[in-house]
């Protein structure tokens, strides 16, 4: 058995410790450059504490109690902590959820950088007056009908609809005749869009065309079939600005905002020099001749 000391000699020569040692020396090397000076500082001020306990008596109808209050500090600290080791390893970068949310945040701040000034009358006016179609009242029509049902009538309706237009354009009274509607047989001054939502798009378009004074042929709907008579039309007009005021004075405020967000971006743009090298246009396959 050899002595001790050529056993230790020998163990020292190892080259599997010279690699760990190196590596050890390297680690503690590494942690004393990448360590601070001092600790991040991670603060969490009363007013912001408020906040946290107001959104969550927001969110849950109550107020926390004390431990919870706590709860809510401390998964704030584990989310900001993992936040900022996330933006020192570069984890937003490429993200493309992320460069969104960062866009939205961006556009929100530069919405409110500059207050818009009420606009007067005089500038509502004319807003107005250069956007008609965006106020303008749509046309509107009164009409009765009388209603077919097609479950309750079956391979019948089309005779039916016919017999029933001959005694209505006879001078019959029309309450007497065809089969219950759920919401009434007369409608008063309604648009098309309105008209829409009770019988469809495409019934509310052909009530839209028929001419006043006179019961028309089977309409259908998806109820059934429908003779109608149009009693009264009124055209769409261009309302004033006292009955619009608050729909005008909103649309002018996008229409400004949007000017003031475009300046905004614009100057953000002049600090960028920016260069865009565009790709060749595609070129169009031609079609076969067909040929051989």
């Amino acid at each position: 058995m050899p002595p001790p000391r050529d056993h230790l000699r020998r163990w020292l020569r190892e080259p599997a410790l010279h690699f760990a040692a190196a590596g050890g020396l390297l680690f503690a090397l590494h942690a004393t450059v990448a360590r601070p000076s001092e600790p991040h500082r991670l603060s969490v001020s009363s007013v912001f504490v408020e906040g946290l306990r107001a959104e969550e008596q927001r969110r849950s109808g109550r107020a926390p109690t004390p431990e919870e209050e706590r709860g809510l500090v401390a998964r704030f600290l584990d989310e900001e902590v993992l936040y900022r080791e996330a933006l020192a390893l570069g984890l937003d970068r490429g993200d493309l959820i992320v460069r969104r949310r960062l866009v939205q945040k961006m556009e929100f701040l530069t919405q409110d950088a500059a207050p818009l000034p009420a606009p007067d009358d005089a500038a509502l006016q004319r807003w107005l007056d250069q956007h008609p179609d965006e106020f303008r009242a749509p046309p509107r029509l009164s009409f009765r009908h009388v209603f077919l049902n097609r479950e309750r009538r079956g391979p019948t309706i089309d005779a039916d609809a016919r017999e029933l237009l001959s005694s209505l354009r006879g001078g019959v009274d029309p309450d007497r005749l065809g089969d219950p509607f759920l919401v009434g047989s007369r409608f008063a001054l309604r648009s098309e869009g309105e008209i829409a939502r009770v019988f469809g798009a495409p019934f509310a378009a052909l009530v839209e065309a028929l001419p006043a004074g006179a019961w028309s042929d089977p309409l259908p709907s998806s109820f059934g079939l429908h003779l109608v008579a149009v009693e009264q039309r009124i055209e769409g007009t261009t309302p004033s600005l006292a009955s619009v005021r608050e729909r005008v004075r909103q649309g002018l405020l996008a229409a400004r905002r949007g000017e003031a967000n475009r300046a905004a971006l614009d100057a953000l743009r002049s600090r960028y020099a920016i260069s865009v090298e565009w790709p060749a246009p595609a070129r169009l396959a031609s079609a076969p001749s067909g040929k051989r």
